[in-house]
């Protein structure tokens, strides 16, 4: 019997312990990029082609987005909010003036610096491959 009322006050001590040491784990901002790589495919070579990534905030706090900065100046990244909600998303509209570009293949980058608890400095990549306009036309 005094094992048993031994074995019960043990358990009792120490599921106590345990949950009073079991806190709700707070996550922070996190954001999440519904692609990180984009194929824009053939872009003629006079005009921009254009893409639009989700950026989402799947944290538990508000994310703010401080940079957003495209790797080269033929490239126009505008983002629709800075400050972003738990559970909401933003959008990120890429601009590549491909006017002048010889024919070939192309990859970009924009990198993106935030607030996010589990990534702060993240990255959006895109391809394809400029071509003559002439071509392009002829295909369509």
């Amino acid at each position: 019997m005094k094992y048993v009322i031994s074995l019960v006050a043990i358990l009792s001590v120490c599921s106590g312990f345990s949950y009073s040491h079991t806190a709700p784990v707070k996550h922070g901002p996190v954001l999440t990029i519904d692609t990180s790589a984009s194929n824009f495919g053939a872009v003629p070579n006079r005009g921009y082609a254009k893409r639009t990534f989700l950026l989402r905030n799947t944290g538990d706090a508000p994310l703010y987005i401080t940079q957003v900065r495209p790797t080269c100046g033929c490239t126009v990244a505008a983002l629709a909010d800075s400050v972003v909600a738990p559970g909401h998303v933003t959008k990120l509209d890429i601009r590549l003036s491909a006017d002048h570009r010889s024919p070939g293949n192309f990859e970009k980058t924009v990198y993106i610096t935030s607030n996010s608890s589990a990534a702060p400095s993240q990255w959006l990549k895109f391809y394809g491959h400029f071509v003559e306009a002439s071509a392009t036309s002829a295909q369509k």
